[in-house]
């Protein structure tokens, strides 16, 4: 197949600088500015977006976006996100991580395609590989080959991929919406178990995010159930006090699981020269008080002697049941816990906040029920997740592997079926 240069069928632009714009200019309403996760693999989000002034939108007006223009993100973690745009809801452009390819010798919806196919793919994997922050020049985006093909034969091809990664889409969408109604069901599975466990008759708790508990049970606050603890970071300069034999907890070990090792360890010397460095026992509840996204408010169960940061919160000196009935709870409850300390005006959770919390506790023979009824339920949940997301990805795949055969035309779309996968 011959090829040709981008640059001899569309012209690539992209913002050079930022010509001294700063987010204080952003305004409430304007012309839409689209970053990198604007540009979706399938869709280009148009509402989730900053607004600049006319100003500045006619400050560019080769970047001023076209219907037929085809988008490519040059920056970052979504280098070679492709899309085209097929509306412009709103007057819009685009911010100096994505190239605009506005095609003048080339259908533009092939364009798109092609760029998504494994030729270009790979090149762009090239400098996903080679470089600590990706980016992609202008310079090297014109030489990217483009077979020549006829127009005619250019929207045949754009026509059936359409068609079918229309039908492909509309079956992963379909399993991701099972994904996200697995998720709700096993969030609110497990708020009912470990609150009223099944029971008809209830109490009012007198707690907004929690509001009643089974009559038969009790509700004590964490400090009458639990001793609680913390931890600290020895001296980040001296490198006697790491990488020695003790496991070290912090946030980022702590996953909602048990936890059987550590990222990172602390020497015998750390533990003598802190006396706020315990070592806690296996068994022992860790509770994640810092954390960026959805870290903070995160548990694990020890199944190892260590010990932990000052951003974790330990919670120890009862029976196994009861801790593993507070793990669940924890998990359960874990938007509405992190919530209070964002209602407190505090960044992050406190061992204050932690001891407050009041944990509903039923008597002993009903919690050991409701453990295990949780644990399976947890188990079966998680392996329809697991063969879900399998699904998505295998179907991800599939709609990669067609864009790069039919590109390279590999069979004719004048007699290929276009059925969708069940």
């Amino acid at each position: 197949m011959k090829a040709t240069r981008l640059d001899r069928v569309a012209t690539v632009q992209a913002r050079i600088g930022w010509k001294a714009l700063t987010a204080s200019e952003y305004e409430d309403d304007g012309y839409a500015f689209l970053a990198t996760p604007n540009i979706k693999p399938r869709d280009i989000d148009f509402q989730n977006v900053n607004y600049i002034s006319q100003y500045r939108y006619d400050e560019s007006p080769e970047l001023k976006l076209a219907i037929g223009d085809v988008l490519l993100a040059k920056d970052g973690s979504t280098l070679g996100i492709v899309n085209v745009v097929r509306d412009l809801p709103r007057p819009s452009t685009v911010n100096g991580s994505i190239a605009v390819l506005r095609p003048f010798d080339i259908e533009p919806r092939f364009l798109g395609y092609w760029l998504q196919g494994a030729a270009i793919q790979s090149l762009i994997a090239q400098v996903k590989d080679g470089m600590g922050v990706p980016h992609l020049f202008q310079k090297d985006i014109r030489k990217f080959p483009i077979p020549e093909i006829e127009i005619a034969d250019q929207r045949r091809i754009a026509d059936f991929l359409d068609d079918r990664i229309a039908r492909i889409d509309e079956v992963s969408a379909a399993h991701r919406r099972q994904l996200d109604e697995l998720c709700v069901f096993a969030a609110e599975s497990a708020q009912e178990a470990t609150t009223l466990g099944g029971t008809i008759e209830t109490r009012d708790t007198g707690i907004p995010w929690m509001p009643s508990v089974s009559r038969s049970w009790d509700l004590p606050r964490i400090s009458h159930v639990f001793r609680t603890g913390s931890g600290t970071t020895p001296t980040s300069t001296d490198e006697s006090y790491f990488d020695g034999g003790v496991p070290w907890v912090t946030t980022t070990d702590v996953r909602d699981r048990k936890l059987r090792s550590t990222t990172k360890t602390v020497t015998a010397k750390a533990l003598n020269d802190f006396s706020t460095l315990v070592r806690y026992e296996p068994g022992s509840l860790v509770v994640a008080m810092y954390g960026q996204g959805a870290t903070k408010g995160r548990v694990a169960i020890l199944e190892t002697s260590a010990c932990v940061n000052q951003a974790c919160c330990v919670l120890t000196g009862v029976d196994q049941d009861i801790t593993e009935w507070a793990f669940y709870w924890f998990k359960a409850h874990k938007p509405a816990i992190v919530q209070l300390a964002l209602g407190a005006g505090q960044p992050n959770l406190s061992q204050d906040i932690i001891r407050s919390l009041r944990l509903p506790m039923p008597p002993s023979f009903a919690r050991r029920s409701l453990i295990e009824e949780m644990k399976n339920r947890e188990a079966e949940v998680g392996d329809l997740i697991q063969s879900t997301t399998e699904q998505v990805r295998l179907l991800n795949e599939y709609k990669q592997s067609l864009i790069t055969a039919t590109v390279n035309g590999e069979f004719d779309v004048t007699s290929a079926s276009t059925e969708g996968p069940a």
